[in-house]
C-alpha cells in the first residue's frame, strides 16, 4: 500500500497514527483497524522463484496468465500447490505444503539489556484467550491446519482446512468439472521457540500486564533477524513456509505480513508472520483472524511481486485499502471481516473472510454460488480505482448503527458533496479551501450485509468507497 501525497493533515495523522513507532517506554498508538503488508520478493525474480519451484527446491507452485476483461491486459498468476483439474500424489488429492509454524518469544530489553517484559505464545493465557491452551496450541488446533466440514450458502466444498476450503471456493466451477480431487494443504509442523531480545530503541510497549497488554518493535529490524537468525535457527529449508508467530506483538504497526528473499543465490525462502492476538486494544483481529488474512495470501501470492506476477487491474477504497492497489491480496479488501465463528477442539475461532480471484481480475465468476469472497460479503465493483478524490471510511466494516469516520480527500474545495450508504441518504459535508472535510455517520438501519457502497456526489462528479456490513 503506498501513502498518496495529498493527503492532508488530518488524514496523514490518522495514518501515521495507525502505523508508527515511538520510543522506548512509551505506548504505542493502538492502530484502529488490523492492518497487514506484503514485502515484494528479494534477492530473486519471479521467474527465478517458479523455476525453484519446478525443481523441487523451494514450496510447490502452479501457474497461468489471465485477460482481465476490465482493461484487456493480460495478468500472470503464481498460487502455492496443484492446479485444479491435474492428478494428486495421493487419492484424495491432496498437495501438502509443510508449514514449520515457529513460536517467537518477544524479550523487550532496557538500555542494560535486561529483559523488562516478554511476550511468549507458547505460555497459556488463560485470563485473556479464554483457554488453558498456549496461543500455540490454539493455532494447531485451529481450522487452518485442521480438518471440519465447510458449508457455504447451502454448497458443500468438502473436509479440509479453512484456506484450502477458500482455494476450492474461489475456483469451485473449475474444480466441480474435473474429476480429480483437488486439495491444498498446510502441513503442521512445530518449531523450537526462538527467542527474540529486542534493543531498548527497537520497541515499544504500553506498560500493561494484564489483557490490554501489546508491543510493537520496529519493522525493519525485526524482519532483518527473522531472516538472519530466526528462520536459520529454527532450521527451516527453501521447501518449507516458515511461518513466525508472536503473541500481542506488532511488527511496526502492522499485525502480520508475508514475503519471499533469496540469499546468495539459494532458492526463494517464502514465510509469513503474524500475530495471535488476545489483546483487548484489538477486539477488530481476535486470535487466529490476521493468520488467517496472511495464510490466505501466501497460498495465493507467494511471490508478492506486481510486475511480473500476481499483479491485478487497481482496486480499493475498501476493507484496509483506503485508496488503490495492484495485487492479489485475498485479504485486504475485507480486512477486519471475519467469517461466523468456527468451534473446533472446543474453542471459537475469528478466521477473516476472504476474497476471491474473480473479484480481483473482475473474470468470469468461477466461485461457489456466485460468490466473490468466502462469506458472500463482497460484490464485483467493474470500475478501475481512482486515487483522487477519495472517500475513506474508518472502520471500514460493521453492523447496522456502527458509528464510523468518513473523509472526503482531494474534492474540488468549498463544495457540498451528497452522500448516500448502498442507496440511502446519509447527508451532505461541504469540503474546505484544500479539498477536504470529514465527518461522523451511522451505518443506516436496515442495510443488507456485505458491502455496500458509499457514494459523494458534486455537481461536477462522483467518487465512492466500499463499507461492509456485517450481521
Amino acid at each position: 500500500m503506498k501513502r498518496n501525497m495529498l493527503f492532508t493533515l488530518a488524514v496523514t495523522s490518522l495514518v501515521a497514527c495507525m502505523l508508527s513507532v515511538g520510543a522506548f517506554g512509551q505506548e504505542p498508538p493502538a492502530p484502529t483497524f488490523p492492518q497487514t503488508l506484503a514485502i515484494p520478493l528479494r534477492g530473486t525474480t519471479p521467474e527465478q522463484a517458479y523455476q525453484d519451484s519446478l525443481a523441487g527446491t523451494t514450496l510447490p507452485m502452479w501457474s497461468g496468465t489471465i485477460t482481465s476483461p476490465l482493461d484487456n491486459k493480460p495478468y500472470n498468476y503464481t498460487l502455492l500447490g496443484r492446479k485444479y483439474g491435474t492428478p494428486g500424489p495421493n487419492v484424495e488429492g491432496n498437495t501438502p505444503i509443510p508449514t514449520y509454524v515457529i513460536p517467537v518469544r518477544i524479550d523487550l530489553l532496557d538500555v542494560d539489556d535486561k529483559v523488562v517484559y516478554s511476550f511468549d505464545p507458547s505460555q497459556p493465557d488463560m485470563a485473556c484467550t479464554g483457554s488453558a491452551s498456549s496461543p500455540v496450541d490454539l493455532v494447531k488446533n485451529s481450522p487452518l491446519f485442521n480438518d471440519l466440514q465447510f458449508k457455504w450458502g447451502g454448497t458443500n466444498l468438502g473436509t479440509t482446512q479453512y484456506i484450502d476450503a477458500q482455494l476450492r471456493g474461489e475456483f469451485w466451477q473449475l474444480v466441480q468439472a474435473n474429476p480429480f480431487p483437488w486439495h491444498n494443504k498446510f502441513q503442521y509442523n512445530l518449531s523450537e521457540l526462538q527467542p527474540v531480545p529486542v534493543p531498548s530503541t527497537k520497541w515499544n510497549w504500553n506498560g500493561k500486564k494484564d489483557c490490554s497488554k501489546y508491543a510493537t518493535v520496529n519493522f525493519d529490524w525485526f524482519d532483518n533477524y527473522v531472516q538472519q537468525t530466526v528462520i536459520p535457527n529454527a532450521k527451516i529449508t527453501t521447501n518449507q513456509l516458515a511461518l513466525i508467530l508472536t503473541y500481542n506483538v506488532l511488527q511496526g504497526g502492522a499485525y502480520g505480513y508475508h514475503s519471499g528473499y533469496s540469499m546468495n543465490g539459494n532458492p526463494v525462502q517464502i514465510y509469513g508472520v503474524s500475530i495471535f492476538n488476545s489483546s483487548t486494544n484489538y477486539p477488530s483481529a481476535p486470535d487466529i483472524d490476521v493468520l488467517a488474512h496472511e495464510l490466505g495470501e501466501v497460498m495465493n501470492n507467494p511471490l508478492v511481486s506486481n510486475a511480473n506476477g500476481n499483479g491485478t487491474p487497481a482496486w480499493g477504497h475498501i476493507g484496509q485499502q483506503r485508496y488503490c492497489q495492484t495485487n492479489f491480496e485475498v485479504g485486504d479488501p475485507l480486512t477486519p471481516v471475519q467469517m461466523p465463528v468456527i468451534n473446533l477442539n472446543g474453542f471459537n475461532y475469528h478466521p477473516q473472510e476472504l476474497a476471491f480471484f474473480a473479484w480481483f481480475y473482475r473474470s468470469a465468476n468461477w466461485g461457489v454460488n456466485g460468490w466473490y469472497s468466502t462469506n458472500g460479503s463482497l460484490v464485483l465493483d467493474n470500475q478501475l480505482c481512482s486515487k483522487l478524490p477519495a472517500v475513506i471510511t474508518s472502520p471500514s466494516s460493521g453492523p447496522v448503527k456502527k458509528l464510523f469516520a468518513l473523509y472526503l480527500v482531494g474534492f474540488p474545495p468549498n463544495t457540498v458533496v451528497k452522500l448516500t450508504f448502498g442507496g440511502q441518504m446519509l447527508g451532505t459535508l461541504t469540503t474546505n479551501g484544500a479539498g477536504y472535510v470529514s465527518g461522523m455517520f451511522n451505518v443506516p438501519d436496515p442495510s443488507p450485509t456485505g458491502a455496500q457502497k458509499i457514494l459523494a456526489t458534486w455537481n461536477a462528479g462522483q467518487a465512492y468507497s466500499w463499507f461492509i456490513v456485517t450481521q
